[in-house]
């Protein structure tokens, strides 16, 4: 088959093709130095964040004790006002999370214990003297299933008059 005669030449197809492209306008150099500071803006916040997190202060984070708080004496607001005060006590060593409020299934509780429920005994003792339990009421009782994963769980008794655990200020 005879080859088709094709109007433009080789070398200007090749031109058209390949040719050179425009030169940047002043639009594309300025969202090029936009770029660029933007990028070294980034680099200088990554790297004083680096720096800053380095030389900060090296102290160890408090514990964090999971409480769980059961009224077991009928008080009205005794497990909420218990919470509170615990939450208002400000320690370096302890941080108070308090994972679950309620009722205990009975109202007849006298004394007022706090149940290790793992291998918080230390914490426990801490939120005995804080509240100004005995220490042969601290006792040792794990829990089977602990979903809530509990630390410590205090039982408030009918001593709780008695213990001063009321909030400085009460919510209206």
């Amino acid at each position: 088959m005879p080859r088709r005669n094709r109007k433009v030449p080789l070398l200007k197809r090749y031109r058209l093709r390949f040719a050179r492209k425009r030169p940047p306008t002043v639009m594309w150099e300025a969202l090029l130095v936009v770029l660029f500071g933007a990028v070294m803006i980034y680099t200088y916040s990554f790297a004083k964040k680096i720096t800053v997190g380095a030389t900060a202060d090296s102290s160890e984070p408090a514990e964090v004790v999971r409480v769980q708080m059961l009224n077991g004496c009928g008080v009205k607001d005794a497990a909420h006002d218990a919470a509170e005060f615990l939450l208002a006590a400000d320690d370096a060593e302890y941080q108070i999370d308090i994972v679950d409020r309620g009722n205990f299934a009975t109202f007849d509780v006298t004394e007022t214990l706090i149940l290790d429920r793992g291998d918080a005994r230390d914490a426990a003792r801490y939120l005995a003297d804080l509240m100004g339990v005995d220490d042969q009421h601290v006792l040792t009782q794990p829990l089977m299933e602990n979903v809530l994963e509990i630390d410590v769980s205090v039982l408030l008794g009918r001593d709780v008059v008695t213990l001063g655990l009321r909030p400085a200020q009460r919510r209206p």
